[in-house]
């Protein structure tokens, strides 16, 4: 009796959430909104995102979501929702999961990056995405450790909802009971603290 065929894996629903909620206390302003070129930290973050064939691509916003609304609204930032976390002052971690909270329902997986990680191409990301596997986290490795932009499927939702704090997801990548793929991504390492930090072209 010949064998069925194998039926194809329905297309990973995956949302991207860029983390822009902070302050930037290093910064003198809105370090999303500053630009590099002719956009923005923020509108280079979403284009290389959406270079990797992403439609679903978010920003979560927090001290500066008006200002980012304003330039929403404008026209001058395109091409991404944005998700306001009031708690933003509570760390990277309450950020992460208002943003995973707000996009579980209707996803597979999400792609956490941040707004000021410039050194990234879409190449690092394609990289990522491919490199995914059901059940692990596939995460970037530069400097000798682990980090963002990190891939986390469904079964990651829960803890990711119940983070707070600082620490961002850095406990869930480290643990020794979570699988991870890491992908040497040393661009990750390029990113912006200060004015100083901004090259004049992308």
């Amino acid at each position: 009796m010949p064998s069925q065929p194998l039926a194809p894996h329905p297309p990973l629903r995956l949302a991207a959430l860029i983390m822009a909620a902070g302050r930037g206390s290093r910064f003198d302003g809105c370090k999303p909104l500053a630009t590099i070129g002719d956009r923005s930290l923020l509108q280079l973050a979403i284009d290389k995102t959406r270079q990797c064939g992403l439609v679903d691509i978010f920003v979560v916003t927090g001290a500066w979501h008006a200002a980012i609304a304003a330039a929403m609204a404008a026209g001058t930032l395109r091409n991404a929702g944005l998700i306001d976390n009031p708690d933003w002052e509570r760390g990277l971690g309450r950020s992460i999961a208002v943003g995973v909270a707000r996009v579980a329902t209707d996803h597979d997986a999400v792609m956490i990056l941040l707004a000021d990680q410039i050194g990234l191409d879409a190449g690092d990301l394609r990289r990522l995405i491919a490199a995914h596997t059901p059940g692990h986290i596939a995460c970037a490795r530069y400097a000798g450790r682990r980090g963002v932009p990190a891939l986390f499927g469904r079964e990651h939702f829960d803890p990711l909802t119940r983070l707070d704090g600082d620490q961002g997801a850095r406990e869930l990548l480290r643990s020794p009971d979570t699988p991870v793929i890491e992908v040497d991504m040393e661009n990750a390492a390029v990113d912006v603290d200060t004015p100083a930090d901004l090259p004049r072209r992308p």
